[in-house]
């Protein structure tokens, strides 16, 4: 087990804040240093101060504001609850309260350090001996200074059905290609990197399972994302002037996306926490989705609300609220009917009723005859149509 960091943090006597917890403001201004990012082509300045990057900004800092408005869930022990890792059921309902209250927040996605954490505890949990420690001290920097971290685990597009070490260009997946006694040098790339533009450090880990001709693939570690050699591609989806009242939600909160690029870049091994151990590299990439599929269940919770509070406003300012909740009472017998053992016979005699196809006719003795008859015009009091074929048979007994 981890030891949690030192509680006995100062604190700011003006501010009434603990000293090892960051502002919002403090977080941006960390944003002005020499990360190497490009957007729409260009070379990014600053992050901190791109009209439309600034955006992004302001959305990851609701992690750190949220420490001010929501202390009795943000704050743990005199640092952030984001990177306690959580040792009881209890532990782990305050996070999914946490994870959905940052969420709300957020307009309904993710603001930063719920992905990182994830990978952080993932570090805990499955290394040993050396790369431990070197985990357990980098888990005490990150409560000690307040870091947010981004992720970079999925791997460009190759050849998935081929390893590793079979791909025509050996430099796509990112691999080691030089160690010294005091560093590494790796060389590659990762996808759909969120936050990494407006995080402070990086968390790299394996995508999958690997063997050991592709031990040179098995690797893990975490640097600054201003560290020379690492240029960050960020996309340019829903880029441009939003406004407000035609986009509510997405004129303030900005989720950034990257290509992620290692162009040589120099680790040093006291941040290196995997370095050629292929038999670790599946169960690290497992244990990040264990932790993060609890956080992604919580953090999708306020905007499951959004839609269906949306819809049913809705439905009540166009009058049919009523209808819709008598197509819910219908939805919902056809569902215990199927369950029950119907086949799908309900579905069948709709679309019969429709005259769609006519494989979709209930056969013979099955429940939807029973629905069909009982649903289908008259014409005359004369049967016709599917109906008319429908009724010359009987439900069994």
């Amino acid at each position: 087990m981890i030891s949690p960091p030192a509680t006995d943090h100062p604190t700011d006597t003006e501010s009434g804040r603990h000293m090892g917890l960051r502002t919002a403001k403090e977080y941006r201004d960390g944003l002005r240093d020499d990360r190497r990012v490009f957007y729409r082509g260009q070379r990014v300045a600053s992050v901190g101060d791109h009209p439309e990057l600034t955006l992004a900004g302001d959305h990851s800092a609701h992690c750190f504001d949220i420490a001010q408005s929501h202390p009795e869930l943000a704050v743990a022990d005199g640092y952030s609850a984001f990177y306690r890792v959580p040792r009881s059921a209890e532990q782990l309902r305050a996070r999914g309260e946490l994870v959905e209250t940052v969420s709300r927040l957020g307009g309904g996605i993710i603001t930063l350090k719920e992905v990182g954490s994830d990978a952080m505890f993932a570090l805990l949990r499955t290394l040993e001996g050396a790369e431990l420690a070197r985990a357990k001290a980098f888990h005490e920097r990150v409560c000690r200074d307040d870091l947010a971290l981004a992720v970079a685990q999925t791997d460009v597009n190759c050849d998935r059905s081929l390893a590793r070490h079979q791909q025509g260009d050996p430099d796509l997946y990112l691999r080691i290609v030089d160690e010294d006694a005091d560093s590494i040098t790796v060389r590659g790339a990762k996808c759909h990197t969120s936050y990494s533009a407006n995080a402070d450090e990086l968390i790299v880990l394996p995508t999958r399972a690997m063997g050991p001709d592709d031990a040179d693939y098995a690797v893990s570690f975490a640097i600054p994302v201003d560290t020379p050699g690492l240029n960050i591609y960020v996309s340019p989806y829903l880029a441009g002037e939003r406004k407000e009242f035609e986009f509510p939600l997405s004129s303030k909160h900005k989720m950034l996306e990257s290509l992620t690029v290692f162009d040589d870049v120099r680790v040093p091994k006291e941040r290196v926490v995997l370095n050629r151990r292929p038999e670790l590299a599946g169960p690290l990439a497992i244990a990040f989705v264990d932790y993060h599929r609890f956080t992604a269940i919580n953090y999708k919770l306020p905007p499951l609300d959004l839609l269906v509070g949306s819809a049913s406003l809705i439905a009540e300012y166009n009058g049919i609220a009523r209808r819709a909740r008598e197509g819910q009472d219908h939805a919902a017998h056809g569902v215990r009917r199927d369950r029950a053992g119907a086949r799908g016979a309900g579905l069948a005699a709709v679309a019969a009723r429709a005259g769609r196809h006519p494989a979709a006719r209930p056969r013979r003795g099955e429940h939807g005859e029973v629905h069909l008859r009982a649903r289908l015009p008259r014409r005359g009091g004369e049967a016709h149509g599917p109906r008319r074929r429908a009724a010359h048979h009987r439900p069994r007994q």
